[in-house]
């Protein structure tokens, strides 16, 4: 369970960044996975 959360923070950050870097729904999707790692 801990492990595909992980795995969906890590995809989420990385379509995020691939999108758009600067945007106003790119933090939460980065503090997730801070708070993940």
């Amino acid at each position: 369970m801990m492990a595909d959360a992980a795995y969906l923070a890590v995809a989420f950050e990385l379509r995020i960044r691939d999108g758009e870097d600067k945007s106003s729904s790119a933090p939460p999707p980065t503090f997730v996975s801070y708070v993940f790692f």
